[in-house]
């Protein structure tokens, strides 16, 4: 598959993906915070994983640090969101 072919293939999905969303309409307050609960337990699930690709990513970076900074952080987030979501 060239590069050419590869773009292309990829925005056909994404349109797809776009105009399923559009037709759906916009996701129940339920169905985010499902979502979002569903996106913790990933990052809990998968922290040391995490961590540990971000350390090879930025070239042996302390796994503290991205649990601190990136698994952390991200986790408070997503809480905050299900704490802020309308009903």
């Amino acid at each position: 598959m060239t590069p050419t072919n590869a773009h292309s293939d990829l925005l056909a999905t994404l349109n797809q993906m776009k105009q399923h969303n559009m037709a759906a309409g916009p996701a129940s307050a339920k169905l985010r915070k499902d979502r979002l609960q569903r996106a913790i337990k990933l990052i809990k699930e998968n922290h040391r994983e995490l961590s540990d690709a971000m350390s090879k990513d930025f070239g042996h970076r302390s796994v503290y640090q991205s649990s601190t900074a990136d698994i952390a952080t991200t986790i408070k987030l997503l809480k905050d969101a299900i704490e802020n979501l309308s009903t």
